[in-house]
């Protein structure tokens, strides 16, 4: 377990650095109701979606 949250806090880390370049906002915004972040997606995505920053869930 817990090197399954060290490869998520990681990745998390990964996409922050991504943001900082504005190449994380893809088609789609989304702002997250827990930590106020946006961030984006692909508008063709289908699936469950979590912040990248705070890691919950956020509906879109």
């Amino acid at each position: 377990m817990r090197n399954k949250s060290v490869f998520i806090k990681k990745a998390i880390e990964k996409l922050k650095d991504l943001d900082i370049d504005n190449f994380y906002f893809i088609d789609a915004k989304l702002k997250c109701p827990h930590c106020n972040k946006e961030f984006g997606i692909d508008k063709e995505f289908i699936g469950i979606v979590t912040c990248p920053y705070c890691g919950k869930y956020v509906e879109g």
